[in-house]
């Protein structure tokens, strides 16, 4: 692939083998910088990982049999009614419970986890199951927080939007003084970066590329960044956008 494809027409069918991980890092790299620039794009493969994972939830056991169904006959009729009638009305009550004891269920849930940033504690408090939370974690102070308690921040945040079944994206954005942090990168931390990226699809990391040129210039560090990272022109202008689109903006 080369980068005639980095536009908004883009085949589903590439599209397919992205959620799918099957396109080789370039390929990978392309789609993710055509999902920061087109918001489009992020909503096809957004759909495309929830129908994935309604295919999958909608999958039979294996070895299960199909029963033949008999009719009943004609005298039997009206007892079937009313029986059927009886079992609706416990199927109702059975629903309702159901229904309650899972909203308890995942209010507790939504208590599980403790975030150091209270930014993001205050945001991941406000997500619901009913509407998908966007959140754009802004990484632009040197030594606020060390990298370990952002990473853990940020692993708890998808953690808990897996378990409660709630619909979230996540972009790390960094830039300003923040480059210095991945300045300080150790290998246990590219590996947790690489890690989030693979098991979650619902996180990119961004970094801004007019910072990174400057502090390559000053520190002749980053000549190489993470894999899972991604590079935008202006993270000032990235960040509009995503707050323009709705995203709940978190600075770090």
């Amino acid at each position: 692939m080369n980068s005639d494809v980095y536009n908004e027409n883009i085949s589903d069918e590439l599209l397919g083998c992205f959620v799918d991980n099957e396109l080789d890092a370039e390929e990978h790299q392309i789609i993710l910088q055509a999902q920061l620039k087109y918001p489009s794009i992020q909503k096809r493969v957004c759909e495309m990982r929830q129908l994935k994972q309604l295919v999958h939830l909608a999958r039979p056991e294996t070895g299960s049999s199909e029963k033949k169904i008999i009719p009943p006959s004609l005298c039997s009729m009206n007892k079937l009614y009313l029986a059927a009638a009886a079992i609706i009305l416990i199927l109702s009550g059975a629903l309702f419970n159901s229904m309650y004891q899972y909203g308890e269920q995942n209010i507790a849930q939504k208590n599980h986890f403790a975030y150091t940033n209270p930014n993001l504690q205050t945001v991941m408090n406000a997500s619901t199951t009913s509407e998908q939370t966007n959140i754009v974690i802004h990484i632009n102070k040197k030594n606020t927080y060390n990298m370990d308690t952002i990473l853990a921040d940020i692993k708890n945040a998808l953690q808990e939007s897996r378990i409660s079944n709630t619909p979230m994206r996540i972009e790390v954005v960094t830039s300003g003084p923040g480059l210095y942090l991945l300045g300080a990168l150790k290998k246990h931390n590219l590996k947790t970066i690489n890690k989030l990226y693979a098991q979650f699809g619902n996180v990119s990391f961004v970094v801004c590329q007019k910072t990174l040129n400057i502090f390559r210039d000053k520190t002749h560090q980053l000549n190489d960044i993470p894999a899972a990272m991604v590079l935008t022109a202006s993270a000032t202008d990235f960040i509009k956008l995503r707050q323009a689109q709705g995203w709940k903006y978190v600075p770090i």
